[in-house]
């Protein structure tokens, strides 16, 4: 499992850090644009305040908190409720930033807990969500099949 890097975008600017070191010399710069890229492309497709993007070897999980985004790389290893603790205390703490990598390698041994529990909670709100707007169109979609029986039944069963 392997912190690869955390960025905050604010109005301001960004400010990142990342380590490459598992990266030989020559393609450290190819693997940072290459990296950077699917993170503006991660942070610019963020409208939900939490998604988590699949590119393998890597997975970028974003925080959309509005006045910041929080972003994290780490190998698809990585668990994701740990990468959330860690983007929230980063969020109260962005000082922390430049320390996060070292300090946050291995998520079992991580100086921030994960509460599981909470990640859990805005899991499940997320999909309750989902399954508010499921519920609502299979109610529009019965009455227009209430609709469409009542009109199709009136025109063949009509006696001329």
């Amino acid at each position: 499992m392997k912190l690869v890097a955390a960025s905050i975008f604010t109005k301001d600017g960004v400010i990142y850090a990342e380590d490459l070191q598992f990266v030989s010399t020559p393609s450290r710069n190819c693997v940072r644009e290459l990296m950077h890229e699917l993170v503006r492309v991660a942070v610019a497709n963020t409208h939900n305040i939490r998604k988590i993007f699949e590119h393998p070897p890597w997975q970028i999980v974003v925080l959309n908190l509005n006045e910041q985004i929080l972003v994290l790389v780490t190998d698809t290893e990585y668990p994701a409720s740990v990468s959330y603790e860690l983007l929230m205390k980063l969020h109260q703490h962005p000082e922390r930033l430049q320390n996060i990598i070292q300090e946050c390698q291995d998520p079992s041994r991580s100086m921030y807990q994960p509460h599981e529990t909470l990640v859990i909670v805005h899991e499940n709100f997320q999909s309750m969500e989902d399954i508010d707007e499921l519920v609502q169109k299979s109610e529009r979609l019965s009455d227009q099949t209430k609709i469409f029986y009542r009109t199709t039944h009136n025109r063949c069963c009509s006696i001329s």
